[in-house]
């Protein structure tokens, strides 16, 4: 996305950047404007889209965020936003949308399908389970497929008619 930039890491979180106002005419500079925090272990997993961030976790769930806007000014620090069981993210607005639960294993892989919406994650025991976004359910669980972990998940392009998953078995199923 040319609005922003999303990374995960090791500590649970998630940084958006995000251009800088620049004043001076000079070149555009990136930084981080927002730091989104719930996850309890590693994120392993992202997908944007317009309007959402997508994350799997080794936390075992996957969270839905809103999109962050960019800041009318430029911060002078990173704003960090809190899980909603914290009493400081009160002092600070909380774009974390939803967490799907679900998975027994860690998270490895998330897709979003914005056509569809419907997100689907897969997990270190080869599960794939399918979402849906708006009601905050779930679809469909897929299982004995792969043997071991799903590595990669993606829809087709035209929508949700197709979900192509890739195993640690070096098997690629539709």
């Amino acid at each position: 996305n040319t609005e922003y930039i999303v990374t995960s890491s090791h500590d649970g979180k998630l940084r958006v950047f995000m251009p800088l106002k620049n004043k001076r005419g000079g070149k555009e500079k990136w930084g981080c404007c927002y730091v989104l925090s719930a996850h309890t272990a590693e994120v392993i997993s992202l997908d944007l889209s317009d309007r959402y961030i997508v994350s799997g976790s080794w936390d075992t769930t996957v969270r839905v965020w809103r999109t962050p806007r960019q800041p009318k000014r430029s911060p002078r620090r990173t704003r960090f936003l809190l899980s909603d069981d914290t009493k400081e993210e009160k002092r600070e607005e909380n774009f974390l949308w939803h967490t799907f639960t679900g998975h027994t294993r860690r998270v490895i892989s998330v897709a979003f399908c914005d056509k569809a919406d419907q997100i689907a994650s897969s997990d270190w025991g080869g599960n794939i389970r399918v979402w849906i976004r708006s009601s905050k359910s779930l679809l469909h669980v897929f299982s004995g497929g792969h043997k071991g972990m799903v590595m990669c998940l993606d829809f087709s392009p035209n929508g949700a008619e197709f979900l192509a998953s890739g195993g640690a078995d070096s098997k690629v199923m539709l």
